[in-house]
């Protein structure tokens, strides 16, 4: 990964398995410290541990 201010992550979890997906969600929290993430994601649970989120549906 390059060490850039802002990352896009699009759908980046969506294809793992549970357990996997858990620890590479875990990875990416530690290695996105202090970055700008956008982060594109139909999963609720991939939200669930952000500290600052902004959220747009459309419908």
């Amino acid at each position: 990964m390059q060490d850039k201010p802002v990352v896009l992550m699009d759908e980046p979890f969506s294809a793992l398995d549970a357990v996997t997906r858990y620890r590479l969600q875990d990875l990416a929290c530690e290695l996105l410290i202090d970055k700008t993430v956008v982060l594109i994601t139909h999963d609720p649970l991939t939200r669930s541990d952000l500290h600052h989120a902004r959220s747009t549906r459309r419908g």
